[in-house]
Formats: C-alpha cells, structure tokens, sequence
C-alpha cells in the first residue's frame, strides 16, 4: 500500500496482481482510521511529496 497525502485530499494505492486500485479520501479523521484499520503484516509506504525547482 502506497499514501500519498496531499493537501486536500489522501491516496491509498493498492497494486494487487492485475490491477492498482486507488481509494481518495477527503476527510483527515477516515484516512487516519483506514491507515490505523490495515493489518500489520502489510508493507505499508507513505509517499512524501516532492518539491520541483
């Protein structure tokens, strides 16, 4: 699972063996319950965002 946080809004990218679901969220608190709610045994990548020049 990669997060992408933005400022408005939070990305959970699932890669499953066919697909790569993604799931928006734009409530703060129901991001933070999802990411509190995934098993433990799963790798888990927070994406920072990166500052172009």
């Amino acid at each position: 699972v990669k997060i992408k946080k933005n400022a408005d809004n939070v990305k959970f990218k699932v890669r499953c063996s066919r697909f790569l679901y993604t799931l928006v969220i734009t409530d703060k608190e129901k991001a933070e319950k999802l990411k509190q709610s995934l098993p433990p045994g799963l790798q888990v990548k927070e994406v920072k965002r990166c500052e172009r020049v």
